[in-house]
């Protein structure tokens, strides 16, 4: 960590801080007010496309109530650890999005809107009850690398990857999960907000894998996909807060067919069950 993020960054790695970032709130220039997550006003007041916008007549006393900077438990952590190196340190009208993971106050909250595509999501239509699936992961008594992972199914084996990439951080998990190339559609709340590049999504998400102090990652919910077309699986993500406080997200997953398995398409954090 010493001389840089943890993994291999998709995105080539952190990179000089253009002029809409700032130094996080983990190094000596604290800027911005110090809010925590119960005091903070939340992502909704956009342009409608997942932009922040700020509203006439609000101003500054809108967007300082708008997370700034970051907070992480480890006193060492600082900018050039993340492996995303595009990230706005605070809301800047117009120019960059609230991050998928906004909440999770480890990571930056926001994302500049150069790297976001607004385009027409896909309609997912999601059929069924719950479908009961077989973990096989790193966790399983069988062993991750025995040879009888390999006889479980294609979801038993991507869903077991994405619980191993948040409980044992294990970014080989994760890159079964996210394609080398491709989309990824991001929703906020259950609104579709935009679209990223799947390196985008990648180093994000493993930002926050790192980032994180998981406590739990438990997938309460798998449908399917009308048309055969995949499965949409939520997870109740726990986890500690740089406060010391336990909390908790839902974030969902579009996995939809590759040639290795399943992919996520689609991606989603919500601070209340979606269903």
């Amino acid at each position: 960590m010493d001389n840089g993020p943890a993994f291999k960054a998709k995105t080539g790695g952190s990179k000089a801080q253009t002029t809409n970032n700032f130094n996080g709130n983990n190094g000596n220039g604290r800027i911005g007010p110090e809010l925590r997550p119960g005091n903070t006003i939340i992502p909704h007041i956009t342009d409608g496309k997942g932009k922040f916008a700020v509203r006439v007549g609000e101003g500054g006393q809108f967007q300082d109530r708008l997370r700034w900077g970051y907070y992480n438990r480890d006193p060492r952590w600082r900018d050039n650890h993340f492996g995303y190196g595009y990230y706005c340190y605070r809301p800047i009208p117009y120019q960059c999005g609230f991050s998928p993971y906004y909440w999770y106050w480890s990571v930056p909250g926001y994302l500049p809107w150069n790297r976001c595509y607004v385009l027409r999501p896909t309609i997912i239509v999601i059929i069924g009850s719950f479908i009961n699936w077989n973990y096989c992961g790193i966790g399983a008594s069988s062993g991750f690398y025995s040879t009888s992972y390999n006889n479980y199914s294609a979801l038993d084996r991507s869903l077991s990857d994405l619980k191993d990439a948040f409980i044992y951080r294990d970014y080989r998990s994760l890159d079964r999960l996210v394609s080398n190339n491709g989309r990824v559609e991001i929703f906020i709340d259950g609104e579709y907000v935009y679209s990223l590049d799947s390196a985008d999504y990648y180093d994000i998400t493993a930002d926050l894998i790192y980032t994180t102090e998981t406590t739990d990652f438990d997938i309460v919910d798998v449908r399917r996909i009308q048309g055969n077309r995949g499965y949409v699986a939520t997870a109740r993500h726990e986890f500690i807060d740089a406060w010391g406080a336990r909390q908790q997200t839902f974030l969902t997953f579009t996995l939809q067919p590759s040639n290795s398995g399943y992919v996520i398409t689609q991606a989603g954090t919500q601070r209340t069950r979606p269903y």
